[in-house]
């Protein structure tokens, strides 16, 4: 131990021989300040926000750089004047990364407050808690120079757009909820004594306006109980001009988002739709406000919009429900309706020039067909695809009377719904292919055509030559032959159950994610799947389903239906 001291006296001692302006005063001081400006670039190097995840502040860095920092000054701070100069440049350079490390932290610091009064506000359930957030959080934001002092200008913009812009959308949003609960006070306040009706008609429009703009589904229930309240309060005798306009014109707005349900709409829906139109489009409001209000009615009517994946699982699952391929009814679908449209944007239902009815285009045989609730098939759409399989399944039943079996009518089996699927568009001559009168493409045909070209499955059908027909009156006959046997038989693969054990028949792409982007791996003939799941995908152009399957080696991932026929 005594030989180490002595060794770095030497040490020192040649320092000061070498360096006559040196001292062990200067070699501390020196040796402080360096550890202070590697603390301090350590503090710069972290108080930087990329815009990525969630921001850090670097408290231990600052605590660390504040303490070196003070220890290279108690040094600097022995020596002679002089030689304090020659250190003061980079004291006040380690001085500067410490600040910036420090507004960097007092920003962050500050964001964190404001999300979580965001968060309240967001998360608000009672007009009471909406109005508390909008309150504190409109404080907040009126002062945030804090952020203007972060340094570089990236970092800066980084930290606005992660805290600052949030929780100004978070305002914004609030802000009819304030609003339009300030106006149902101020009517309350103007009923009470009671004032002029155009006085009241102009409250009650900025009402209906801001309520109009509210999106939070509890937010707008409260509300709507406390307008509907006040509207019970306004004598009857002042029920007129403009505010009759105004109260009538909100409650057909009213009406209409209950009479319009989640893929429901009703007979009272297109004319309720036009009204209100209608009453938006006149002098009653200015162009701002029709915007608005135009907001809400498009609102009130996307409930009524199914989207693509939603849609292609609803009608897997309920052709499963009823042991019918999915790919059939799909087939279908995209034959009788190409848009995938259960109604117009007014709420009234799709119709064919044949009077067919939404997805399924369900059609009537008379006016006084009762085989089924019209309204209901025309304006639920579950109900339509539940009548549209309805009466796919009878035609099913009448093979092997109506007309002929094909190979062992098997359910499961594609080819085996040729003449069920004739019969679903109607059983005339004109979707028979042997006849020279026949559509250029008969409707079978399109359907079995759809699959091949959006499930990615080609089913063999009988053809022309092959059918034996005859016509009367227009009707086909089949008594000549009962019986018809096509070249393949193709078992549908979207009916497979969770826990089903497969070994692939042939090479199949093997995904992450249920989509046809991205670079997927190989699995060879003869692997071993099990079925997790089925899932839809998101878009319209593939109508095969999706299977999250797990490996022997347990590993997960995606392959398409159209890989297990």
């Amino acid at each position: 131990m005594k030989k180490h001291i002595s060794i770095i006296l030497l040490l020192n001692l040649m320092i000061v021989l070498l360096f006559p302006g040196s001292s062990f005063a200067a070699i501390n001081a020196e040796k402080a300040v360096k550890d202070a400006e590697v603390a301090g670039n350590a503090l710069r190097a972290v108080s930087v926000y990329s815009g990525k995840g969630k921001p850090v502040s670097p408290d231990k860095q600052i605590a660390n750089a504040n303490a070196k920092l003070k220890v290279a000054k108690g040094t600097v701070g022995k020596l002679p004047a002089k030689q304090k100069q020659t250190f003061s440049k980079r004291l006040n350079a380690i001085a500067q990364n410490i600040t910036i490390g420090t507004n960097f932290s007092n920003a962050i610091k500050r964001g964190e407050t404001i999300s979580v009064i965001r968060n309240k506000g967001d998360q608000a359930t009672t007009v009471v808690n909406a109005v508390t957030a909008y309150n504190t959080l409109t404080k907040e934001l009126i002062n945030v120079s804090i952020f203007e002092k972060v340094t570089p200008a990236a970092s800066r913009t980084n930290l606005t757009n992660y805290y600052l812009k949030p929780a100004q959308a978070t305002v914004q949003k609030l802000a009819p909820v304030v609003q339009a609960n300030s106006l149902v006070n101020q009517l309350n306040m103007q009923l009470n004594p009671l004032t002029d009706s155009e006085d009241l008609a102009k409250t009650y429009k900025a009402m209906v306006i801001q309520y109009s703009s509210v999106t939070q589904a509890a937010l707008k229930k409260e509300l709507s109980g406390k307008i509907i309240a006040v509207e019970n309060r306004i004598p009857l005798e002042l029920v007129s001009g403009s505010l009759l306009q105004i109260l009538e014109f909100e409650s057909k707005l009213r009406n209409l988002d209950s009479e319009v349900q989640p893929r429901k709409s009703s007979p009272v829906v297109p004319s309720l739709f036009q009204e209100i139109t209608t009453t938006i489009s006149s002098n009653l409001f200015v162009p701002t406000e029709r915007v608005i209000l135009q907001n809400r009615l498009k609102t009130i009517m996307s409930k009524l919009v199914i989207q693509p994946k939603e849609l292609k699982d609803l009608l897997t699952q309920k052709a499963i429900e009823k042991g019918i391929p999915p790919e059939i009814v799909k087939g279908i679908v995209l034959t009788e309706n190409a848009k995938m449209t259960q109604f117009q944007a007014n709420g009234e239902v799709f119709k064919s020039l044949d009077g067919g009815f939404g997805i399924m285009q369900v059609t009537p045989m008379s006016e006084k067909d009762n085989s089924f609730d019209w309204d209901f098939v025309k304006y639920d759409l579950h109900a339509n695809i539940d009548a549209g399989l309805s009466v796919l399944l009878e035609k099913w039943n009448k093979a092997g009377k109506l007309y002929p079996l094909i190979n062992k009518q098997n359910k499961l089996v594609l080819e085996d719904w040729y003449f069920a699927l004739w019969a679903y568009n109607g059983l005339s001559n004109f979707n028979d292919p042997s006849n020279p009168n026949a559509k250029e493409k008969v409707y079978q045909e399109k359907v079995y055509k759809n699959i091949e070209d959006y499930v990615g499955v080609t089913p063999s059908f009988i053809t022309s030559t092959e059918l034996k027909v005859n016509n009367i009156d227009g009707w086909p006959s089949f008594t000549e032959k009962i019986n018809y046997v096509t070249k393949s038989s193709t078992m549908s693969s979207q009916m497979h159950k969770e826990g089903t054990q497969l070994v692939l028949k042939k090479k199949a792409r093997f995904r992450t994610a249920p989509s046809t982007s991205g670079t997927p791996t190989e699995l060879l003939a003869g692997t071993k799947i099990q079925i997790v799941k089925r899932v839809e995908d998101v878009g319209l152009a593939n109508f095969f389903s999706w299977y999250l399957v797990k490996l022997p080696n347990g590993k997960q991932g995606y392959i398409a239906s159209v890989n297990l026929y």
